[in-house]
């Protein structure tokens, strides 16, 4: 056979999935293309393409002519932005989380002031309308998002505008707040015993408070020197309730886990389960009884968005300022730069893709950097140098 048909992966729902798209020439010399995706594996796209293609080519497969399509579909901007999405994901541009959380920000400023407006009518004007507006907070995702959508405009379908957004640089807070271990045991004191566990644990491991909600009792463990966790899924909830995936950056990680992380998770899991004496793993049990913290209905994932509100809660309680569970991973990297633990060392215990993105949780005290100096200033003196 001289046509070659190539396999083309993507991602789907944190699957790898196989496509196939190729163009040829019938035995009557006219145009015709392949087009299927939802392959399991590469060879099955190909035998599918390779057995298609032969039928056609010998005539034993006719090509019905496609039907004459009807008026288009006139779009709004904000049903013109979500198809853009809805192809972004499908075509595994986007994760289904990051679609969601681009979609809510258009949602919260685009859609309010220009959603109802004709796709075809979105004008200069009202990017410089969006632009100003975005100017005066200090994360415009929606801008960035935006962008995206109007440079794959024609590749989704929808007509092409040419319109031009400027780059804004996002305001970047460098004393980003953080808790010291003096406010996290205030902040433990104040909350309930099992919360209590839990704002520990994150503090001493910095997991996400996704990654800790989607957490189960198989992914630890517990023998001893060897104590750690496999950081593997996350959970966030949409309209359609909770979407569990692959951590950020869809890469699963091991932690170790000191003596304070392992007694606050032997403690969740006594709390829980008052009758058992040892940690015992259930492959096969129920969802509840797999996961590490569970709602407060008793079944299924935990919201983390209520984890914030037990938090900000807490926090009222012992006397500190209101703080999100985000904040306890901002701790945990701090307080370890503080100590002297190694940049890239950070950087892979709290599963960041470069070492740039650990410098936002990198917030030295004037302390530290007194004492960087001071060493210098010690090597010096002991070689002589004035």
């Amino acid at each position: 056979m001289s046509e070659i048909i190539v396999a083309y992966p993507y991602e789907r729902r944190g699957r790898v999935l196989f496509r196939v798209d190729h163009c040829f020439k019938d035995h009557e010399g006219i145009p015709r293309r392949l087009k299927k995706r939802g392959f399991d594996s590469r060879g099955a796209a190909i035998s599918w393409g390779e057995k298609e293609l032969s039928m056609i080519q010998n005539g034993i497969k006719k090509v019905v002519p496609g039907h004459k399509r009807g008026p288009k579909t006139i779009h709004t901007v904000e049903s013109g932005l979500r198809a853009i999405l809805d192809w972004l994901e499908l075509t595994g541009h986007l994760k289904p989380s990051t679609r969601y959380i681009h979609e809510c920000s258009l949602r919260k400023h685009v859609f309010p002031v220009i959603g109802e407006l004709a796709w075809v009518n979105f004008s200069q004007s009202h990017c410089d309308q969006l632009m100003e507006a975005a100017r005066k907070i200090s994360t415009p995702r929606h801008i960035r998002v935006l962008k995206t959508c109007l440079k794959v405009a024609d590749k989704s379908g929808l007509p092409p505008l040419s319109l031009t957004l400027e780059s804004i640089k996002e305001i970047v807070n460098i004393k980003t707040d953080f808790l010291t271990v003096e406010e996290l045991e205030s902040l433990c004191k104040h909350a309930s015993p099992i919360w209590s566990c839990v704002f520990r644990f994150l503090f001493h491991t910095g997991l996400r408070i996704g990654e800790m909600c989607a957490l189960e009792w198989n992914d630890l463990d517990l023998r001893a020197k060897f104590e750690s966790i496999r950081v593997q899924r996350t959970v966030y909830f949409t309209d359609r309730g909770p979407q569990v995936m692959t951590p950020k950056n869809g890469r699963t990680r091991v932690l170790p886990l000191n003596s304070e992380a392992v007694s606050a998770l032997k403690n969740i899991f006594f709390l829980r389960f008052p009758g058992e004496k040892n940690i015992t793993p259930l492959p096969q049990a129920s969802l509840s009884r797999r996961l590490v913290i569970i709602s407060d209905k008793k079944q299924g994932y935990e919201r983390p968005r209520n984890a914030g509100f037990h938090l900000k809660k807490s926090c009222r309680s012992a006397g500190l300022r209101p703080i999100s569970p985000h904040m306890l991973r901002h701790s945990h990297a701090s307080c370890m730069v503080q100590a002297g633990v190694p940049l890239p060392v950070v950087s892979t215990l709290l599963g960041h893709s470069s070492l740039e993105v650990t410098g936002r949780y990198a917030h030295l005290s004037p302390d530290n950097l007194r004492a960087g100096v001071n060493i210098l200033q010690n090597q010096t003196t002991a070689n002589g140098i004035r």
